[in-house]
C-alpha cells in the first residue's frame, strides 16, 4: 500500500494491514454483510462499507476498553496462566453439577456447549490414566528381569554393597503416614484402571461422550456410572491444582484491585470511550434499519 495516496477511487477502504489483522476481519465482516443484505446499487454497497468499518471501530473501542480494565505488569505467559485458572473454576463448577445430578440419576447432565467443553478433560484423564498403566506395567516387568551385567561390573557390585551395608537400616525407611498414602493412591488408580477397561476407546471418543453428556445419544452399558466417576475425580484434581495455585491467584487478584483503584481515580477516559462505544451501535442500529428497508 505505499503507492496509495487517499484511497478515494478504492472499491474496498479497508483498515492497514498489521499485527491485529483487522483488515482481515473488516474483509470478512464484509463479505457477510453482501451475503445477508445483497445490495444492487451504489449507496447500498457503500452503506455495507460504512458498516462494516463501524464494526472495526466498536472492535477497536472494546479492546481499548478491555485494556483499562486488565491488570498492568502481568506477563503473557501469567495471563494465560490466569485464565487457565479461571477455565479450570469453570469446569470445577459446571462437574460439580454434573456429579450431582448423575448420582441422582438425573440424565441429561449438561448441555451440549457444555459437554463439549468438558469431553476433552475426559479423554484427556483417560488417556492420561492408560499411559501411567502402561508405564507401571514396564517398570514392573524391568524389574522382575534380573539385570545382566558383563563380568567387569562385578567388582562395582561389590563396592556398592558395602556402602549400602553402612547405611542405617531407618535411613530410606518411610513412616506409617507415607506409606498409608501411596497405598491409598495405588488403590484409587487401580480403580480408575479397572473402572475404565474396555471402555477406554469410547471414553476417548469425544463425539460419543459429548453425546452421552447431552442426552443426545444412547450410553453403552455402564458408561454413565463411569463417566459420573470420572468427573467426579477429574473435579477432584482441578480442586487440588487451584489449591496449589494460591500464592499466584492472590498476586494477580492484588493487580486486578490496583487496576480497579486507577479507573476510579481517573475514570474520564473510560467515560469518553463508553460514550463513544453508544455513539458507534446507534449508528450500526441505524445503518442496519436502513438496509433493512431497502
Amino acid at each position: 500500500m505505499n503507492a496509495m495516496k487517499h484511497g478515494l477511487l478504492a472499491r474496498v477502504i479497508a483498515p492497514p494491514s498489521d499485527i491485529r489483522h483487522q483488515d482481515v476481519m473488516y474483509r470478512r465482516i464484509r463479505r457477510q454483510l453482501m451475503e445477508q443484505f445483497q445490495p444492487d446499487g451504489f449507496s447500498g454497497i457503500a452503506a455495507i462499507d460504512s458498516l462494516a468499518m463501524d464494526y472495526i471501530y466498536l472492535a477497536r473501542a472494546s479492546q481499548i476498553v478491555e485494556q483499562l480494565h486488565r491488570p498492568q505488569g502481568i506477563s503473557p505467559e501469567d495471563d494465560a496462566k490466569w485464565r487457565n485458572i479461571e477455565n479450570q473454576r469453570r469446569d470445577t463448577k459446571l462437574l460439580d453439577r454434573m456429579v450431582k445430578q448423575a448420582r441422582r440419576n438425573d440424565w441429561p447432565v449438561c448441555t451440549r456447549e457444555e459437554a463439549e467443553r468438558i469431553a476433552p478433560r475426559i479423554a484427556e484423564f483417560v488417556s492420561s490414566v492408560q499411559s501411567d498403566l502402561a508405564k507401571a506395567n514396564m517398570d514392573e516387568e524391568a524389574e522382575n528381569q534380573p539385570p545382566v551385567l558383563p563380568p567387569e561390573f562385578e567388582r562395582f557390585r561389590r563396592e556398592q554393597a558395602k556402602a549400602a551395608a553402612k547405611i542405617p537400616d531407618n535411613f530410606f525407611k518411610q513412616s506409617p503416614a507415607d506409606i498409608e498414602l501411596e497405598e491409598a493412591d495405588e488403590r484409587e488408580f487401580q480403580e480408575l484402571a479397572k473402572l475404565i477397561g474396555p471402555a477406554a476407546q469410547r471414553l476417548r471418543d469425544l463425539t460419543y461422550v459429548t453425546g452421552v453428556l447431552s442426552g443426545e445419544r444412547k450410553p453403552r452399558s455402564g458408561d454413565q456410572m463411569r463417566l459420573c466417576r470420572l468427573s467426579d475425580r477429574i473435579r477432584s484434581v482441578l480442586k487440588q491444582r487451584e489449591s496449589e495455585q494460591q500464592d499466584f491467584q492472590r498476586k494477580i487478584e492484588n493487580l486486578r484491585v490496583a487496576a480497579q483503584i486507577a479507573i476510579a481515580q481517573a475514570p474520564q477516559q473510560l467515560i469518553i470511550l463508553h460514550r463513544y462505544l453508544s455513539r458507534i451501535e446507534r449508528n450500526i442500529e441505524r445503518k442496519l434499519r436502513h438496509l433493512e428497508r431497502r
